[in-house]
């Protein structure tokens, strides 16, 4: 909805909105470049889920646990490959 009424775009950063991933490490260096809506979308941010879903619960709010999901390092530089 947020992208139909404009709102957002494929290409925005999700730092823009989610500060925490403003600046994504891989492997312990700096990403080359910033997460994007689509990444997120399409499966190819290197963001990885917890080991099980059930770890997702137990934290008490979404902002919590996305704080806790950006301090890992993502899976691979965005954009360069596809992760489900």
């Amino acid at each position: 909805m947020l992208l139909e009424e404009g709102r957002i775009t494929l290409n925005d950063n999700i730092g823009d909105y989610l500060p925490e991933f403003r600046k994504p490490v891989v492997g312990g260096e700096a990403a080359r470049g910033p997460i994007t809506v689509r990444q997120l979308f399409t499966h190819t941010s290197g963001v990885t889920d917890p080991p099980s879903r059930a770890d997702s619960f137990k934290y008490p709010t979404l902002e919590a646990y996305m704080k806790e999901l950006a301090l890992k390092p993502v899976a691979h530089e965005p954009g360069t490959a596809w992760l489900y």
